[in-house]
């Protein structure tokens, strides 16, 4: 039923045991709604693996006898880049001018090779 969708249940499984693995070694949620975000990013993360794996695994075949490593890896990434996404939306809402000037200016140091 996932594969249709481009998702093998193994890399899914895969990317959710890391998500739980990033989990206990981080500090615990106390609140009711930092334990939903958790469990949010947790699942965010195992569908960011279900996505991008392969997409790894097309880039670079010489990882394919590593595959579900290199779920694991991922999955533990795409729980890093979905905390990153909270972290942004969060600032964007504080103070969306001071943000989208600070992206303008690492692109510019980016371009100018600092």
């Amino acid at each position: 039923m996932l594969l249709k969708y481009g998702i093998k249940a193994g890399h899914l499984i895969t990317g959710l045991v890391a998500g739980v693995m990033g989990l206990l070694f981080n500090k615990r949620p106390q609140t009711l709604r930092a334990k939903i975000r958790s469990y949010f990013v947790v699942l965010s993360g195992a569908l960011l693996t279900g996505y991008i794996t392969p997409l790894i695994l097309l880039k670079w075949k010489w990882l394919l006898g590593a595959e579900y490593s290199v779920a694991f890896v991922v999955g533990l990434f795409g729980m890093g880049i979905v905390e990153t996404g909270f972290i942004i939306v969060k600032k964007l809402k504080e103070n969306p001018l001071e943000v989208i000037n600070n992206i303008i200016d690492k692109i510019n140091k980016l371009r100018r090779g600092e």
